[in-house]
Parts: structure tokens; sequence; C-alpha cells
């Protein structure tokens, strides 16, 4: 099983890192695991997951929802 961080996603879509990270702690990707490193911490998302969330499998909001005026 292949997995990708978030960096990979955001280099490949432009999708924002702050993003990702946050649907990582809502649980979009739902078998995403945090890793703690000597060097940092990051999410290690499994492939099945973002093409579930590429493909539309998984509803995701982006960007600031329209004014009602």
């Amino acid at each position: 099983m292949k997995v990708l961080t978030i960096r990979e996603i955001n280099k490949n879509t432009g999708i924002a890192i702050s993003t990702l990270s946050k649907w990582c702690r809502l649980g979009k990707f739902k078998n995403a695991k945090k890793v703690v490193s000597p060097a940092g911490e990051y999410w290690e998302i499994p492939e099945a997951d973002w093409k579930a969330i590429e493909s539309g499998l998984i509803e995701v909001k982006r960007g600031r929802p329209k004014k009602e005026i």
C-alpha cells in the first residue's frame, strides 16, 4: 500500500497544506496516521483514501461559503 504525505498531495494538486492538515484532523482520510519522527510530525495518507476524495466518493467542501444578501 502506497502512502502519500500532505506535501506530496499539495505539490500535485495545489490544495493548501493547511486544508489537507485540517482534513486529516477532521477524519476525512479514514486511514491517515500522524507519524512522529526526530525531524518532526507529518501525516501519512494511504493512496486509496486520496483516490476516494479525488474521485468524489467522499465529499469535501472547499472555499468560503457565499454570503446571503
